[in-house]
């Protein structure tokens, strides 16, 4: 019988039906019950799900074997080993013997209701996509990198190729943005917006100048575009910044204060049975 349950969390609000399930952690997020772990924000990693932060590898286990019995799945939660590239991994030809942290994607999807997709982020865009009547779900990570390599395009690719083999005519999608660094809190320099400018002039609307050599880039807004282009026809914003949120985790903040640690924060999705 479940005796723990996760406090301090955000669900996703947007256009996906109820059988669509979604949770986002936070760093302040904590377990309560009988048998809840000590997580409590005397750690400074605070709910960090992140094992390449130098947290306590132990500890993020233990938070990330709660998270699995709070949120009730039938398999092991698919913790990805991120790399800011455009690899999308299909969970549901994933074999099951083996885990999916040990090979590096930044994005997951899945058919079916045993499996969840998770990204973990700290000022990078998490992103959920699905469509209109549930039949998949996925979570992007989606850094200036990851735009940069068409992470979005390339993820829903893969899922519209595994959707034709199966013969499943989706339902127009919806993407739902979630907690990331806002573009007054991200300065970049002329070289940035150059790569992005000079791979889609579209992309100019989303950079702003801030001194010489210097823009404030809008990565919600890039994302927005591409998957605009890719037929999204409906897309929500939590419209958190980590930057300005004490709850969420932040690199640029944690940089800028000259701080060594920043753990992370997840977004999970998956189908109800």
């Amino acid at each position: 019988m479940l005796i723990v349950s996760i406090e301090n969390v955000l669900h996703a609000s947007w256009q996906a039906p109820a059988k669509v399930r979604t949770l986002i952690t936070r760093a302040d997020s904590f377990f309560s019950g009988e048998d809840a772990i000590d997580v409590e924000l005397k750690n400074s990693f605070g709910f960090n799900v992140a094992t390449h932060v130098g947290d306590s590898k132990e500890r993020v286990l233990s938070i990330r074997q709660q998270i699995q019995k709070e949120i009730g799945s039938e398999e092991a939660i698919n913790w990805l080993t991120q790399v800011h590239g455009n690899a999308c991994l299909d969970l549901d030809a994933f074999p099951e013997n083996k885990e999916s942290d040990l090979l590096e994607y930044d994005a997951c999807f899945s058919f079916h209701p045993k499996h969840v997709c998770v990204v973990s982020t700290a000022d990078c865009l998490p992103i959920f996509v699905s469509d209109e009547q549930g039949h998949f779900v996925c979570a992007i990570h989606a850094g200036w990198q990851g735009l940069h390599k068409d992470i979005i395009p390339m993820s829903l690719q893969r899922i519209r190729e595994s959707a034709n083999k199966q013969a499943i005519d989706l339902a127009p999608l919806c993407a739902y943005i979630g907690p990331a660094i806002s573009q007054k809190n991200y300065q970049v320099d002329e070289k940035f917006y150059s790569r992005f400018i000079d791979k889609n002039a579209q992309y100019q609307a989303c950079f702003e100048p801030d001194g010489e050599g210097r823009f404030l880039a809008d990565l919600k807004g890039i994302a927005y575009l591409q998957l605009k282009a890719e037929g999204v026809d409906h897309i929500n914003d939590s419209g958190i910044c980590t930057y300005e949120h004490e709850a969420f985790y932040s690199y640029r903040k944690a940089s800028h204060h000259k701080e060594t640690r920043c753990g992370r924060f997840a977004s999970m999705i998956w189908l109800d049975n």
